[in-house]
């Protein structure tokens, strides 16, 4: 079994740590971590049992597999750090933002694999975004997937559909909160005897769960029945024509939404990839 190392143990290389555990795809002794808090690191290393490297380079050279989990701005400087205990043997795994492949080949002199998580992992639902340098072979292509199969849907994608992915992905939960969080809103608003918003939004999260395994089932279902999920009718539209019959109230809600959701998500989208340029620039500046 590799050994596992994490430089920064914020929400995300924690996240990793404690689902690699529990997945039992590195024992606690196979797996050790650094990060600038020491409190920090100090109490995940006690809650999970694996090893506090006092360091980023001890966790470069005591690793296999080493995952960098640092800001944009930061991760240059970690990877020259890290580089003197660097050798072909070993891989990094990055889940800086916007920080390109070449560029990570670049600074270290070894292969580099790009990784979007996702909160949802923490719930083993939701999907690994995974980017792969060009030549990397099968084996190391395997052995990442496996890394991650346990918790979450690995995704191989390439680089250039990354920061798309990303927003589809990762940021998805926040936005995809935020959407049923305004229609909590304004149906609480527009009831005549003003419905609570804690009430409006635990029926509407309610509602939400129940969405979701429907739309689960329909996928499994849909699948099954086609033999090919290429040719399998979108659960979405199957779900939308069951529920708003032609001519009902929920088909005029529909025709609401189809109508004014382009332009909400194609300004949405605009926001998230300037942003994505603006911190792709602010550490090659």
């Amino acid at each position: 079994m590799k050994t596992v190392g994490i430089i920064g143990t914020g929400h995300i290389g924690s996240l990793l740590a404690k689902k690699l555990i529990e997945t039992a795809v590195v024992g606690t002794q196979g797996l050790c971590a650094a990060h600038r808090t020491p409190e920090k690191l100090n109490k995940l290393a006690g809650e999970l049992g694996i090893t506090p490297c006092k360091d980023n380079i001890g966790v470069a050279k005591a690793s296999d597999i080493i995952f960098v989990c640092v800001r944009p701005a930061e991760a240059k400087a970690v990877i020259a750090e890290i580089k003197p205990a660097l050798t072909p043997q070993k891989l990094i795994i990055s889940t800086v933002s916007d920080v390109k492949l070449a560029d990570l080949k670049a600074w270290s002199g070894i292969d580099c694999v790009r990784i979007i998580p996702s909160v949802t992992s923490e719930y083993d639902r939701g999907v690994m975004v995974i980017s792969f340098p060009d030549g990397i072979g099968d084996a190391v292509k395997e052995s990442v997937m496996r890394l991650f199969e346990g918790f979450s849907t690995p995704y191989v994608a390439a680089e250039e559909n990354i920061s798309a992915l990303s927003d589809l992905t990762s940021s998805s939960p926040a936005i995809i909160a935020a959407v049923i969080q305004e229609f909590a809103k304004a149906a609480a608003e527009k009831s005549k005897d003003r419905i609570p918003l804690s009430d409006a939004e635990e029926l509407i999260r309610e509602t939400l769960f129940g969405t979701a395994v429907l739309l689960d089932k329909l996928s499994q279902r849909s699948s099954l029945q086609s033999g090919n999920t290429a040719d399998a009718r979108s659960p979405f539209d199957v779900l939308i024509e069951s529920v708003a019959t032609k001519g009902g109230i929920t088909a005029e809600g529909v025709v609401a939404v189809r109508e004014t959701a382009p332009e909400l998500y194609e300004k949405v989208l605009t926001n998230m990839q300037n942003k994505h340029k603006k911190v792709e620039r602010s550490f090659k500046d």
